[in-house]
């Protein structure tokens, strides 16, 4: 079906020999699809408003999402390289622990290894 508002008809004539009545008739019922038209073009544009909104909405409610993921994904960063430093930590602590161990162990070898020469 072709719609009046793109391809309006060249003239809204009844057609020949129609009677008066006949002519008012047509031409009404030219102007009642002309409105039904308009009016199912009002509908699609008030949809289209409505449809735009909703997707303004759904943005931005993704875009919220969105950073609060990449956040979450900062915080879990954070989280990470402390337990990092705390590992590297300990790991240091160890290390310290055994260089003292180590030192202890060789004064005392080298105390046992005077030791026995007097004895």
């Amino acid at each position: 079906s072709r719609s009046f508002l793109h391809h309006p008809p060249a003239r809204l004539l009844p057609p020949p020999g129609a009677t008066r009545t006949e002519a008012l008739e047509a031409t009404c019922e030219d102007k009642r699809r002309v409105i039904d038209e308009l009016a199912a073009c009002l509908d699609r544009e008030r949809n289209s408003h409505v449809i735009t909104a909703e997707l303004r909405n759904r943005t931005a409610e993704l875009h919220e999402a969105l950073q609060m993921c990449r956040d979450d994904m900062a915080t879990a960063r954070v989280c990470e390289n402390r337990c990092e430093l705390k590992l590297l930590e300990e790991a240091e602590v160890k290390r310290a622990e055994d260089r003292q161990f180590v030192s202890v162990r060789h004064k005392l070898a080298r105390k046992l290894t005077v030791w026995s020469r007097f004895m």
